[in-house]
């Protein structure tokens, strides 16, 4: 054993000091100390490896002494061996339970000494090893999260651009059918590109525990519809037969993340198709209530197809593997889809088990937990268009196909280095009407803001930008004082959309986080959210402008002059007794605001934007589209100090709120 370690022995005894001296000091450096407090200072001071105490000694004892060492952070791991003529089981337990690593006797046997030495000195080597390798794990783990997060910049930024000129050009109703095609190939193409490199990226967010659910209430058919048209319009020159069994008990509405429960089903059936040549693909689902909050979501996918070696099995849930890749070579993926399906179900508290046959195939079993919502089971029409592949999703229309709201007394600045970016962000934006100001860095940025002229609506910046990036443009930004500045939405919008960054935009002044390519319906989202109204309701309200009101019809009908009640019911999934409680705060809450729009001038417009922003939002979220308007317009007048077109539109603006709280209240009492 090498010199470097170091042996501190403590006894007040000379004698014995010398001899163990004498055993250890050709392997080791020693130090010694004949009393506890001076055993005390060489530990702190020489840090050795191993420390050998005598147990009794005058003043401080060898008890006192570990007591001592073990609460300090600096000798605290530092083994202790007791050494003691004591033979007795009590002193031994005692020492033990204080933290000693071994024991010595007295009189010293010379091969039990450096044996028992030796083991401490081997294991500390072992646990220094260890914390090494943790260290340079974590130095991995991080580079390998860096390299994701440059990865998914540099392909997202230009796919970016691909993705916008495409949708673009597809929204012209005069394209040539041919033409029109190859633009959905590659439209496709994109989509399967960005597949990818979300498998990556939520292969990095379940290493690191940063994979977040998001809950909210869904229907079952919905999530089924979309899983199963996508594969089978992907793998639609495969001949293979497809069939999916809904059990009777099947509730019809669920809590939980559906997006992921989706992603599941999703990459079950993309495998059961890709090792399928010939049969049948077969998906069941069902569920169990399991107490009064929680339902287990189950669901089996079974194929013919090539199946999977008994020994094979077990390598299933690695990431970036593809079971008998030699075989398997020319077909299609990443190796991730399975390592994503298992750290899904487990993150919702399941499970996924497996069966197969080389040769004749496989089935693959899923357990999810969920929320209950209620009783409401789903009904046969829908089961049965679903299975015969008839259902019509109402629910969804194309990115392509909503209506965007007229915005073209609201401005924007986006902010991005690269050029053809602001292209896209340009034509994106001018479907709303909106005014685009465009610029390349974070220091034009903040001098476009600090001119105050004009007064931006919302600020779109990209995260990675040479010089000056746009997290500390944010920061510096969000320094500048006054109230325009403190209220102006700042959105990232950016190719870096590794794990944990969407918390991680919002911690630094961000209000929302939109990766690229930007995803259009969610474009529109926060657009509805952060120039349209506020909050949580006004999130639901632009999602069913989106869904252009064609969710199923309420129960009761509710006619309330200027309200849109179909669109203010499905704010709140067409739950009545919910929207009426809103029309009811509405009526109590909305005089008080109302109020504070009196007597405005030019001075106290900065706080009249503010007032009136809160009606604007609160009408929104009740489908008073009309009043929710003219609430933005009489904001906007006032962000740009325009005193004069305040006061012509406030008043009856003001008398038409009265007016329509008056019919609220009408109704609710009828």
């Amino acid at each position: 054993m090498s010199q470097p370690y170091k042996v501190l022995i403590v006894d007040d005894q000379a004698t014995n000091l010398r001899t163990l001296e004498h055993i250890l000091q050709k392997e080791y450096t020693v130090y010694s100390a004949n009393n506890g407090f001076a055993g005390i200072q060489c530990a702190q001071r020489f840090r050795p490896d191993v420390i050998l105490l005598d147990v009794l000694m005058p003043e401080t004892d060898g008890y006192d002494v570990i007591k001592i060492l073990k609460a300090s952070e600096e000798t605290k791991d530092i083994p202790v061996i007791f050494v003691t003529s004591m033979d007795c089981g009590d002193a031994e337990e005692k020492g033990l339970a204080l933290g000693a690593a071994d024991y010595i006797t007295k009189p010293y046997i010379d091969a039990i000494v450096k044996l028992r030495v030796r083991n401490q000195v081997t294991l500390k080597v072992m646990q220094r090893d260890l914390q090494a390798a943790v260290v340079s794990a974590q130095m991995a783990n991080r580079a390998k999260s860096s390299f994701l997060a440059n990865m998914s910049h540099e392909i997202r930024s230009p796919m970016n651009v691909i993705v916008g000129l495409t949708q673009m050009i597809l929204e012209d109703n005069g394209l040539e059918d041919s033409l029109r095609e190859h633009l959905t190939k590659i439209n496709m193409a994109s989509d399967m590109l960005l597949l990818i490199i979300n498998q990556i990226l939520d292969i990095s967010k379940i290493e690191s525990g940063k994979l977040t659910l998001t809950p909210a209430k869904y229907d079952i058919a919905s999530m089924l519809h979309n899983a199963v048209s996508m594969n089978l319009t992907r793998f639609s020159d495969k001949a293979l037969a497809f069939k999916l069994h809904i059990d009777d008990n099947l509730y019809n509405y669920f809590y939980g993340d559906d997006l992921r429960v989706g992603q599941i089903i999703n990459n079950l059936l993309s495998n059961a198709f890709k090792y399928t040549h010939s049969g049948t693909i077969t998906l069941t689902i069902g569920c169990t209530r399991e107490s009064e909050n929680d339902v287990i979501l189950s669901f089996s996918v079974s194929d013919t197809g090539i199946g999977i070696r008994q020994e094979d099995l077990g390598k299933l849930f690695t990431d970036y593997n593809q079971v008998d890749a030699q075989a398997n070579r020319a077909i299609e993926g990443t190796g991730l889809g399975l390592s994503i399906t298992k750290g899904l179900a487990e993150l919702m508290g399941g499970t996924v088990t497996v069966e197969s046959e080389y040769g004749k195939g496989t089935v693959f079993h899923v357990r999810v937990r969920q929320g209950f919502v209620s009783n409401d089971y789903i009904d046969t029409e829908t089961a049965e268009a679903l299975c015969g592949l008839r259902y019509k999703n109402y629910k969804q229309t194309s990115t392509l196909e909503f209506t965007r709201p007229d915005l073209h007394h609201a401005s924007v600045l986006v902010v991005d280095d690269f050029v053809p970016n602001l292209d896209v962000a340009k034509w994106i934006f001018g479907k709303y009407k909106l005014n685009v100001d465009c610029v390349t860095n974070g220091r034009e940025a903040i001098d476009r803001i600090q001119a105050g002229e004009p007064r931006y609506d919302a600020v779109f910046m990209d995260h990675m930008m040479p010089g000056m990036d746009g997290v500390e443009a944010t920061k510096l930004i969000r320094a500048i004082e006054g109230d325009y500045v403190s209220h102006l939405p700042i959105i990232a919008l950016t190719a870096n959309a590794v794990a944990g960054n969407e918390q991680f935009f919002l911690d630094n002044g961000f209000q929302a986080f939109l990766s690229k390519p930007v995803n259009l319906s969610k474009l529109d989202l926060i657009i509805r959210r952060w120039l349209m109204g506020d909050g949580e309701a006004t999130d639901k309200a632009a999602q069913a402008v989106n869904d252009g009101g064609s969710a199923a019809s309420p129960p009761v009908s509710i006619e309330i002059p200027n309200i849109n009640a179909k669109l203010g019911l499905g704010i709140y999934d067409n739950d009545v007794e919910m929207y009426l409680d809103i029309l009811r705060s509405f009526t109590e809450d909305i005089p008080a605001e109302l109020e504070k729009l009196h007597d405005v001038t030019e001075q106290t417009l900065p706080l009249y934007a503010i007032n009136v922003h809160t009606v604007k939002g609160s009408a929104a979220g009740i489908g008073a589209r009309a009043s929710a308007e003219a609430a933005m317009r009489l904001e906007q007048m006032a962000k740009e100090g325009d005193i004069n077109g305040v006061l012509v539109e406030n008043a009856p603006f003001i008398q038409s709120v009265y007016s329509l709280i008056s019919d609220i209240k009408r109704y609710l009492d009828a």
